[in-house]
């Protein structure tokens, strides 16, 4: 665990350099974003214990608390760090887009690493998926106006990021392939992160670079949106006496935001300062899940041991 977590946090932070250093060369990464994140998402799902979803009423709690803490607690966290610390409208619009964005996907394969409860980070995400596309109108509505957002921009990425991996994560469990696709699990979702980072960093190298005079404060109210909502939860959760696999669920999917969709939301709606809040989340979300593995226990003796084995019993299909 040691050597794959160096490894994981060395991919990273060279793709954040060799990104501010290339610039705008690697923007032909760009359009590759989305199919790496399916890939991340179809090899996690494939190794989740789908047993335990055999009874969809036990689900609905952790969908909702997932729901809760994603898109009440960790948006209204936002909103509120916003209002104190940005005066700047556009930068203000794009952290309400940030607030309003479903759950990062990162949240399961770093579950995985953090030797978290998939069950939970699984079932959160898809609450926090579902109630996105009419919770994110409402908050866009109530602070830049209506028709900014609506639920359809957000069909697209849950068919993506949700239904196809699912779908492909099934067949893959039919076809036995479950335990082989699950030895590569860590190169792909290493590999395919750091990607993903070259690409984000590299496109926006000009806004990381050339205007520190908006990124002083938008950056402080980005760090403590991440940090300060994932440290305040995992005191609270500990405090409370809930076990560490299933505080690391709730950290991550109250901590992780698909702040790459608020990002191109902001672009496109809005204008290219919109997006400034939607990289500067990303790249903490990114500082934050190289360490999750290492603050929220993972390799403790209360981890699973390493080896242990994936139960693929049974799909849903």
């Amino acid at each position: 665990m040691k050597t794959l977590l160096t490894a994981r946090n060395l991919l990273l932070f060279g793709a954040i350099a060799l990104g501010l250093l290339l610039g705008e060369r690697v923007a032909p990464l760009d359009p590759l974003a989305m199919p790496i994140l399916m890939l991340i998402m179809t090899v996690s799902l494939s190794g989740l214990p789908w047993g335990r979803f055999r009874r969809p009423l036990d689900l609905l709690r952790p969908m909702a608390v997932g729901a809760v803490l994603n898109m009440l607690v960790l948006g209204g966290t936002t909103l509120a760090l916003t209002w104190a610390f940005v005066d700047d409208p556009a930068l203000r619009a794009g952290f309400v887009l940030v607030a309003a964005a479903p759950p990062g996907v990162a949240v399961i394969p770093f579950t995985r690493f953090c030797a978290g409860d998939l069950t939970i980070s699984t079932a959160g995400l898809i609450g926090g998926f579902a109630v996105s596309p009419l919770v994110a109108p409402l908050i866009t509505a109530a602070f830049l106006g209506e028709g900014t957002l609506a639920p359809w921009h957000l069909l697209p990425a849950l068919f993506k990021l949700l239904v196809v991996p699912f779908v492909a994560a099934q067949l893959i469990i039919r076809l036995g392939l479950a335990q082989r696709v699950a030895r590569r699990h860590g190169t792909v979702v290493n590999w395919g992160f750091a990607v993903i980072v070259l690409a984000a960093v590299g496109i926006n190298r000009e806004t990381f670079l050339g205007r520190f005079d908006l990124l002083l404060w938008a950056g402080v109210t980005a760090a403590a949106s991440v940090f300060g909502t994932a440290g305040t939860l995992n005191a609270l959760l500990r405090r409370a006496g809930v076990e560490r696999e299933k505080r690391a669920s709730l950290v991550l999917l109250g901590t992780v935001k698909m702040s790459a969709f608020s990002t191109a939301v902001g672009l496109a709606l809005i204008g290219r300062t919109a997006s400034v809040p939607g990289v500067l989340v990303t790249t903490f979300n990114i500082i934050f899940l190289m360490l999750a593995p290492h603050w929220l226990g993972a390799g403790r003796e209360d981890a699973p041991p390493r080896g242990a084995s994936i139960d693929t019993r049974a799909g849903m299909v």
